[in-house]
């Protein structure tokens, strides 16, 4: 495995189902290189707590959303507010983001066992294949290990931020 090292004139792209899915699996890169992220979070994950309302849960999430983004001093954010359980539903959203402006994306590992990350790995590595995009992508897990990892990032000068 060997380490990832992002020049700082290269553009990032986060692709996150749900609100938390960021932090939990990018909190390296976003630790390292906010300065250069851009996030796209999918839905508000209004069906990830079964004993609050959706509205609730949405309404939490999001606002949780907001100030980690705040706190990392993340300005970038794109919010696609879609039904959460339905990403592959709304795949065509996905196909229409401007990937040519970013060097790196980072998205859920296509093996995640979860519908609404894995389906996003199969759109996007579609969409990028036939745009003949020329920058790397990277999946990260949440719901299970990756098949192989392949690049670390270095947080041991950032590890009380990513605790708190």
């Amino acid at each position: 495995m060997q380490q990832l090292m992002i020049p700082k004139n290269k553009n990032i792209l986060i692709i996150a189902p749900h609100p938390d899915d960021e932090i939990f699996c990018c909190s390296s890169v976003l630790m390292n290189y906010a300065e250069q992220c851009d996030i796209v979070l999918l839905t508000y994950g209004e069906g990830g707590n079964p004993g609050w309302s959706k509205q609730r849960t949405a309404r939490v999430r999001k606002n949780e959303f907001r100030s980690i983004m705040k706190y990392i001093n993340i300005h970038k954010c794109m919010e696609l507010k879609l039904p959460d359980g339905n990403v592959n539903k709304n795949g065509f959203i996905l196909r229409k983001l401007p990937y040519e402006r970013y060097d790196y994306i980072f998205l859920p590992s296509r093996y995640d066992s979860h519908k609404d990350h894995s389906c996003v790995y199969g759109i996007v590595s579609r969409e990028v294949r036939k745009k003949k995009w020329k920058g790397k992508l990277f999946e990260y897990e949440m719901w299970g290990m990756l098949q192989k990892p392949s690049h670390y990032i270095d947080i041991t000068d950032k590890v009380n931020q990513k605790k708190n």
